[in-house]
Protein backbone atom coordinates (compact mmCIF):
# COMPACT_ATOMS: atom_id res chain seq x y z
CA UNK A 1 0.00 0.00 0.00
CA UNK A 2 1.30 3.71 -1.02
CA UNK A 3 0.70 5.89 1.50
CA UNK A 4 -1.90 9.16 0.38
CA UNK A 5 -2.15 12.18 1.74
CA UNK A 6 -4.75 14.63 0.91
CA UNK A 7 -4.40 18.26 0.59
CA UNK A 8 -6.78 19.69 -1.20
CA UNK A 9 -6.92 23.09 -3.55
CA UNK A 10 -8.96 25.66 -1.75
CA UNK A 11 -12.42 26.58 -2.07
CA UNK A 12 -12.93 29.13 -4.60
CA UNK A 13 -10.10 28.29 -6.60
CA UNK A 14 -10.84 28.31 -10.45
CA UNK A 15 -8.97 24.85 -10.19
CA UNK A 16 -11.67 23.27 -7.84
CA UNK A 17 -14.95 23.97 -9.93
CA UNK A 18 -16.64 22.49 -7.30
CA UNK A 19 -19.13 19.82 -9.88
CA UNK A 20 -20.62 16.39 -8.61
CA UNK A 21 -18.52 13.87 -9.77
CA UNK A 22 -20.29 10.21 -10.17
CA UNK A 23 -16.61 8.11 -11.55
CA UNK A 24 -17.20 6.24 -14.68
CA UNK A 25 -13.84 6.59 -15.75
CA UNK A 26 -10.06 7.06 -14.67
CA UNK A 27 -7.67 8.83 -16.82
CA UNK A 28 -4.39 8.56 -16.94
CA UNK A 29 -1.50 11.97 -16.96
CA UNK A 30 1.86 12.47 -17.55
CA UNK A 31 2.54 15.63 -15.81
CA UNK A 32 5.37 16.40 -18.66
CA UNK A 33 7.62 17.87 -15.94
CA UNK A 34 10.97 16.65 -15.65
CA UNK A 35 12.59 19.09 -13.54
CA UNK A 36 14.30 17.92 -10.52
CA UNK A 37 12.07 17.96 -7.29
CA UNK A 38 8.97 18.08 -9.46
CA UNK A 39 7.55 15.02 -7.23
CA UNK A 40 3.83 14.63 -5.96
CA UNK A 41 4.69 16.91 -3.10
CA UNK A 42 5.64 19.46 -5.28
CA UNK A 43 2.76 19.39 -7.78
CA UNK A 44 0.58 19.93 -4.62
CA UNK A 45 1.66 23.05 -3.99
CA UNK A 46 1.67 24.20 -7.66
CA UNK A 47 -2.45 23.66 -7.82
CA UNK A 48 -2.89 25.16 -4.43
CA UNK A 49 -0.57 28.74 -5.69
CA UNK A 50 -0.06 28.81 -9.20
CA UNK A 51 -2.09 31.95 -10.27
CA UNK A 52 -5.21 31.80 -12.45
CA UNK A 53 -4.61 28.10 -12.80
CA UNK A 54 -7.73 26.24 -14.15
CA UNK A 55 -6.32 22.48 -14.43
CA UNK A 56 -6.91 20.24 -11.63
CA UNK A 57 -6.93 16.66 -11.09
CA UNK A 58 -7.25 14.40 -8.63
CA UNK A 59 -4.37 12.57 -7.98
CA UNK A 60 -0.16 12.97 -8.22
CA UNK A 61 2.11 9.76 -7.74
CA UNK A 62 5.75 9.54 -7.88
CA UNK A 63 7.55 6.78 -6.81
CA UNK A 64 7.12 7.54 -2.82
CA UNK A 65 3.68 8.88 -2.24
CA UNK A 66 0.40 10.07 -3.59
CA UNK A 67 -1.07 13.38 -2.86
CA UNK A 68 -4.89 13.84 -3.44
CA UNK A 69 -5.81 17.57 -4.62
CA UNK A 70 -9.29 17.45 -5.34
CA UNK A 71 -12.34 15.18 -3.34
CA UNK A 72 -13.77 12.29 -5.24
CA UNK A 73 -17.04 13.74 -5.45
CA UNK A 74 -16.12 16.62 -7.54
CA UNK A 75 -14.79 16.92 -10.84
CA UNK A 76 -11.42 18.28 -11.95
CA UNK A 77 -10.43 20.33 -15.53
CA UNK A 78 -7.53 17.77 -16.82
CA UNK A 79 -9.16 15.74 -19.89
CA UNK A 80 -8.95 18.77 -22.04
CA UNK A 81 -13.29 17.39 -23.78
CA UNK A 82 -14.80 20.70 -22.09
CA UNK A 83 -16.71 21.68 -19.47
CA UNK A 84 -19.78 19.01 -20.05
CA UNK A 85 -17.08 16.52 -21.58
CA UNK A 86 -17.22 13.12 -20.05
CA UNK A 87 -13.56 13.17 -19.51
CA UNK A 88 -13.62 16.23 -17.49
CA UNK A 89 -16.82 15.63 -15.38
CA UNK A 90 -16.81 11.80 -15.42
CA UNK A 91 -13.17 10.94 -14.78
CA UNK A 92 -11.03 10.86 -11.73
CA UNK A 93 -7.50 12.16 -13.10
CA UNK A 94 -3.55 10.94 -12.02
CA UNK A 95 -0.62 12.04 -12.86
CA UNK A 96 2.41 10.19 -12.69
CA UNK A 97 5.53 12.29 -11.96
CA UNK A 98 8.37 12.37 -14.85
CA UNK A 99 11.02 14.23 -12.48
CA UNK A 100 14.57 13.07 -13.25
CA UNK A 101 15.58 12.67 -9.95
CA UNK A 102 12.85 10.32 -9.21
CA UNK A 103 12.31 6.54 -10.16
CA UNK A 104 10.18 6.57 -12.95
CA UNK A 105 9.22 2.53 -13.15
CA UNK A 106 8.31 3.00 -9.28
CA UNK A 107 5.60 5.78 -9.45
CA UNK A 108 4.59 3.98 -12.49
CA UNK A 109 3.70 0.57 -10.13
CA UNK A 110 2.62 3.27 -7.45
CA UNK A 111 -0.26 4.83 -9.90
CA UNK A 112 -0.96 1.13 -11.03
CA UNK A 113 -1.86 -0.03 -7.31
CA UNK A 114 -3.80 3.67 -7.05
CA UNK A 115 -5.70 3.10 -10.55
CA UNK A 116 -6.72 -0.62 -9.36
CA UNK A 117 -7.85 0.70 -6.14
CA UNK A 118 -10.06 3.00 -7.30
CA UNK A 119 -11.70 0.61 -9.96
CA UNK A 120 -12.45 -1.57 -6.83
CA UNK A 121 -13.48 1.61 -5.31
CA UNK A 122 -16.43 2.18 -7.20
CA UNK A 123 -16.77 -0.98 -8.93
CA UNK A 124 -15.66 -0.07 -12.48
CA UNK A 125 -13.72 -2.49 -15.01
CA UNK A 126 -10.05 -2.11 -16.14
CA UNK A 127 -11.49 -0.68 -19.37
CA UNK A 128 -12.88 2.13 -17.87
CA UNK A 129 -8.91 3.12 -18.08
CA UNK A 130 -8.77 6.09 -20.43
CA UNK A 131 -5.34 7.99 -22.07
CA UNK A 132 -5.63 11.85 -21.19
CA UNK A 133 -5.53 11.36 -25.51
CA UNK A 134 -8.75 9.38 -25.46
CA UNK A 135 -10.36 12.48 -24.42
CA UNK A 136 -8.54 15.42 -26.60
CA UNK A 137 -5.91 13.57 -28.51
CA UNK A 138 -3.11 15.23 -26.52
CA UNK A 139 -0.12 12.54 -26.55
CA UNK A 140 -0.51 12.07 -23.23
CA UNK A 141 0.51 9.95 -21.06
CA UNK A 142 3.29 11.04 -23.56
CA UNK A 143 5.99 8.42 -21.47
CA UNK A 144 3.59 5.14 -21.41
CA UNK A 145 2.85 6.08 -25.17
CA UNK A 146 6.40 6.83 -26.13
CA UNK A 147 7.00 3.62 -24.70
CA UNK A 148 7.07 0.15 -26.32
CA UNK A 149 4.58 -1.51 -24.80
CA UNK A 150 4.36 0.87 -22.41
CA UNK A 151 0.42 1.15 -22.29
CA UNK A 152 0.00 -2.47 -22.23
CA UNK A 153 2.50 -3.19 -19.47
CA UNK A 154 0.63 -0.44 -17.30
CA UNK A 155 -2.73 -1.91 -17.78
CA UNK A 156 -1.28 -5.51 -17.07
CA UNK A 157 0.03 -4.07 -14.07
CA UNK A 158 -3.36 -2.42 -13.10
CA UNK A 159 -4.97 -5.95 -13.58
CA UNK A 160 -2.28 -7.68 -11.73
CA UNK A 161 -3.35 -5.10 -8.11
CA UNK A 162 -6.75 -6.52 -8.83
CA UNK A 163 -6.00 -10.12 -8.71
CA UNK A 164 -4.74 -12.53 -5.53
CA UNK A 165 -1.16 -11.68 -5.07
CA UNK A 166 0.66 -14.76 -5.59
CA UNK A 167 4.30 -14.77 -4.26
CA UNK A 168 7.50 -14.88 -6.39
CA UNK A 169 10.15 -17.30 -5.65
CA UNK A 170 13.72 -16.24 -5.79
CA UNK A 171 15.51 -19.38 -6.90
CA UNK A 172 14.23 -21.58 -9.98
CA UNK A 173 14.82 -21.47 -13.64
CA UNK A 174 14.75 -18.36 -15.61
CA UNK A 175 11.18 -16.98 -16.60
CA UNK A 176 13.03 -14.72 -19.35
CA UNK A 177 16.34 -14.70 -21.63
CA UNK A 178 19.20 -12.35 -21.91
CA UNK A 179 18.46 -10.99 -24.66
CA UNK A 180 14.82 -10.20 -23.89
CA UNK A 181 15.79 -8.39 -20.25
CA UNK A 182 18.19 -6.11 -22.38
CA UNK A 183 15.37 -5.24 -24.65
CA UNK A 184 13.30 -4.26 -22.07
CA UNK A 185 16.21 -2.07 -20.02
CA UNK A 186 16.84 -0.45 -23.81
CA UNK A 187 13.06 0.53 -23.60
CA UNK A 188 13.41 2.21 -20.06
CA UNK A 189 16.52 4.13 -21.46
CA UNK A 190 18.96 2.28 -19.70
CA UNK A 191 22.43 2.83 -19.34
CA UNK A 192 24.84 0.92 -21.40
CA UNK A 193 26.52 -0.42 -18.74
CA UNK A 194 23.31 -1.81 -17.49
CA UNK A 195 22.65 -3.46 -20.47
CA UNK A 196 26.15 -4.27 -21.22
CA UNK A 197 25.67 -6.60 -17.47
CA UNK A 198 23.33 -8.56 -18.40
CA UNK A 199 24.81 -11.75 -19.63
CA UNK A 200 26.94 -11.78 -16.32
CA UNK A 201 23.14 -11.86 -14.36
CA UNK A 202 22.31 -14.85 -16.50
CA UNK A 203 25.49 -16.74 -16.25
CA UNK A 204 25.64 -16.56 -12.21
CA UNK A 205 21.71 -17.48 -12.33
CA UNK A 206 22.91 -21.28 -14.15
CA UNK A 207 25.86 -21.52 -11.10
CA UNK A 208 23.61 -21.10 -8.01
CA UNK A 209 19.88 -21.77 -8.77
CA UNK A 210 18.74 -17.86 -8.40
CA UNK A 211 16.61 -16.80 -11.49
CA UNK A 212 18.48 -13.97 -12.85
CA UNK A 213 15.61 -11.77 -13.70
CA UNK A 214 14.66 -11.42 -10.37
CA UNK A 215 18.30 -10.07 -9.66
CA UNK A 216 18.29 -7.92 -13.02
CA UNK A 217 15.32 -6.05 -12.32
CA UNK A 218 16.00 -5.56 -8.67
CA UNK A 219 19.33 -4.29 -9.73
CA UNK A 220 17.40 -1.62 -12.33
CA UNK A 221 15.15 -0.43 -8.75
CA UNK A 222 18.71 0.08 -7.14
CA UNK A 223 20.83 1.97 -9.84
CA UNK A 224 18.08 3.30 -11.86
CA UNK A 225 18.96 1.18 -14.38
CA UNK A 226 22.63 1.64 -14.32
CA UNK A 227 22.42 5.69 -14.13
CA UNK A 228 22.92 5.69 -10.75
CA UNK A 229 22.57 8.94 -9.25
CA UNK A 230 22.18 8.81 -5.77
CA UNK A 231 25.00 7.84 -3.24
CA UNK A 232 27.02 4.29 -4.63
CA UNK A 233 29.01 5.29 -7.58
CA UNK A 234 29.04 3.36 -11.47
CA UNK A 235 33.03 2.88 -10.21
CA UNK A 236 32.03 0.52 -7.07
CA UNK A 237 30.21 -2.16 -9.59
CA UNK A 238 27.89 -2.00 -6.69
CA UNK A 239 24.74 -3.48 -8.82
CA UNK A 240 22.31 -3.71 -5.46
CA UNK A 241 23.02 -1.13 -3.55
CA UNK A 242 24.68 -3.56 -0.88
CA UNK A 243 26.22 -1.56 2.40
CA UNK A 244 29.32 -2.41 4.44
CA UNK A 245 29.62 -4.86 7.10
CA UNK A 246 29.86 -1.74 9.62
CA UNK A 247 28.45 1.23 7.34
CA UNK A 248 28.60 4.44 9.58
CA UNK A 249 26.11 6.19 7.47
CA UNK A 250 24.82 6.09 3.69
CA UNK A 251 27.63 7.98 2.07
CA UNK A 252 29.72 6.08 -0.83
CA UNK A 253 32.46 4.80 1.13
CA UNK A 254 29.12 3.05 3.56
CA UNK A 255 28.33 1.04 0.58
CA UNK A 256 30.84 -2.15 -0.78
CA UNK A 257 32.84 -1.43 -3.80
CA UNK A 258 33.94 -4.36 -6.07
CA UNK A 259 36.76 -4.80 -8.11
CA UNK A 260 35.01 -5.30 -11.50
CA UNK A 261 31.58 -5.03 -12.63
CA UNK A 262 31.37 -8.75 -13.03
CA UNK A 263 32.45 -9.20 -9.59
CA UNK A 264 29.41 -7.11 -8.51
CA UNK A 265 27.11 -9.28 -10.67
CA UNK A 266 28.25 -11.90 -8.05
CA UNK A 267 28.44 -9.63 -5.22
CA UNK A 268 25.09 -9.20 -5.73
CA UNK A 269 24.39 -13.02 -6.17
CA UNK A 270 26.08 -13.91 -2.71
CA UNK A 271 24.19 -11.53 -0.68
CA UNK A 272 20.63 -12.75 -1.97
CA UNK A 273 21.98 -16.22 -1.76
CA UNK A 274 22.40 -15.21 2.18
CA UNK A 275 18.85 -14.70 2.34
CA UNK A 276 17.82 -17.66 0.98
CA UNK A 277 19.72 -19.98 2.21
CA UNK A 278 22.16 -21.25 -1.01
CA UNK A 279 26.18 -21.21 -0.91
CA UNK A 280 28.00 -18.38 -2.04
CA UNK A 281 29.93 -18.17 -5.34
CA UNK A 282 33.87 -17.59 -4.20
CA UNK A 283 35.01 -15.93 -1.37
CA UNK A 284 31.78 -13.24 -0.26
CA UNK A 285 31.89 -9.50 0.84
CA UNK A 286 31.84 -8.41 4.30
CA UNK A 287 28.05 -7.64 4.41
CA UNK A 288 26.86 -11.39 3.32
CA UNK A 289 27.90 -12.63 6.74
CA UNK A 290 26.31 -9.97 8.68
CA UNK A 291 23.33 -11.24 6.86
CA UNK A 292 23.92 -14.85 7.78
CA UNK A 293 23.95 -13.84 11.29
CA UNK A 294 20.10 -12.53 11.42
CA UNK A 295 17.49 -14.73 12.54
CA UNK A 296 15.85 -14.92 9.17
CA UNK A 297 18.99 -15.29 7.06
CA UNK A 298 17.90 -18.42 4.80
CA UNK A 299 14.03 -18.29 5.04
CA UNK A 300 13.61 -14.98 2.37
CA UNK A 301 12.36 -17.37 -0.56
CA UNK A 302 10.30 -14.46 -2.03
CA UNK A 303 10.68 -11.36 -3.66
CA UNK A 304 7.87 -10.14 -1.75
CA UNK A 305 8.99 -10.86 1.48
CA UNK A 306 12.42 -8.54 0.74
CA UNK A 307 10.11 -5.91 1.87
CA UNK A 308 10.86 -5.05 5.36
CA UNK A 309 14.71 -7.00 5.15
CA UNK A 310 16.57 -5.67 2.42
CA UNK A 311 15.17 -2.03 2.92
CA UNK A 312 12.85 -0.84 5.19
CA UNK A 313 10.15 -0.39 3.05
CA UNK A 314 7.35 -3.47 3.84
CA UNK A 315 6.46 -2.88 0.18
CA UNK A 316 10.08 -2.89 -1.16
CA UNK A 317 9.65 -6.59 -3.06
CA UNK A 318 6.03 -6.00 -4.07
CA UNK A 319 7.63 -2.62 -5.99
CA UNK A 320 10.12 -4.82 -7.73
CA UNK A 321 7.32 -7.16 -8.75
CA UNK A 322 5.31 -4.90 -10.55
CA UNK A 323 7.20 -2.15 -11.69
CA UNK A 324 10.11 -4.08 -12.75
CA UNK A 325 9.85 -7.83 -13.02
CA UNK A 326 6.70 -8.16 -14.30
CA UNK A 327 7.02 -5.23 -17.61
CA UNK A 328 10.31 -7.16 -17.83
CA UNK A 329 8.38 -10.90 -18.67
CA UNK A 330 6.19 -8.98 -20.65
CA UNK A 331 8.41 -7.92 -22.78
CA UNK A 332 8.77 -9.41 -26.21
CA UNK A 333 11.22 -11.77 -26.92
CA UNK A 334 13.66 -10.02 -29.72
CA UNK A 335 14.76 -12.63 -32.80
CA UNK A 336 18.21 -13.90 -32.29
CA UNK A 337 20.61 -12.31 -34.55
CA UNK A 338 22.85 -15.36 -36.76
CA UNK A 339 25.41 -17.31 -35.27
CA UNK A 340 24.45 -15.58 -31.72
CA UNK A 341 24.78 -18.19 -29.11
CA UNK A 342 21.44 -18.27 -27.09
CA UNK A 343 21.61 -17.49 -23.86
CA UNK A 344 18.17 -18.87 -23.27
CA UNK A 345 16.95 -19.63 -19.95
CA UNK A 346 18.95 -22.00 -17.73
CA UNK A 347 21.48 -22.72 -20.54
CA UNK A 348 24.72 -22.89 -19.97
CA UNK A 349 27.95 -20.64 -21.46
CA UNK A 350 28.09 -22.01 -25.04
CA UNK A 351 31.68 -24.19 -25.69
CA UNK A 352 34.27 -21.54 -25.82
CA UNK A 353 32.45 -18.98 -23.63
CA UNK A 354 34.34 -17.92 -20.43
CA UNK A 355 33.49 -20.01 -17.16
CA UNK A 356 31.97 -17.27 -14.99
CA UNK A 357 33.72 -18.50 -11.93
CA UNK A 358 37.52 -18.65 -13.29
CA UNK A 359 37.79 -14.45 -12.83
CA UNK A 360 37.06 -14.67 -8.88
CA UNK A 361 39.18 -17.82 -8.96
CA UNK A 362 41.97 -16.14 -10.60
CA UNK A 363 41.88 -13.47 -8.09
CA UNK A 364 42.11 -15.52 -5.24
CA UNK A 365 44.95 -17.39 -6.70
CA UNK A 366 46.53 -13.96 -6.52
CA UNK A 367 45.85 -13.11 -3.42
CA UNK A 368 47.39 -16.31 -1.55
CA UNK A 369 50.59 -15.91 -3.94
CA UNK A 370 50.76 -12.35 -2.32
CA UNK A 371 50.11 -13.59 1.27
CA UNK A 372 52.63 -16.53 0.74
CA UNK A 373 55.25 -14.21 -0.58
CA UNK A 374 54.55 -11.81 2.66
CA UNK A 375 55.24 -14.91 4.92
CA UNK A 376 58.60 -16.22 3.23
CA UNK A 377 59.66 -12.33 2.63
CA UNK A 378 60.10 -12.48 -0.99
CA UNK A 379 59.23 -9.38 -3.21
Amino acid sequence: MVGIVQDFIPYGRRNRPGYKLDPRYITIHDTANTQAGADARAHANYVKTAPDLLAGWHFTVDDRVIYQHLPLNENGWHAGDGTDGAGNRQSIGIEICENRDGDRPGAEANAAWLTAKLLRDFGLDPDRVKQHYHWSGKNCPRVLRGRVEGWTGFLAAVRSYLTPQIATPITGTAQAAVRQAQEWARARLAHQRFIDIAPFYWRYGVLTGIRPEVLYAQSARETAFGRYGGVVLPEQNNWAGIKTANPAGDAASDHESFPTPEDGVRGHFNHIAAYVGLEPVGIPHGRYWVIKKTPWAGTVKTVEALGGKWAPDPNYGSTIVRGYLGPLLLTGHPPEAPGESGGEPGEPPSPGQPDPSIPWIIRLIQLLLEKLKELLGVS
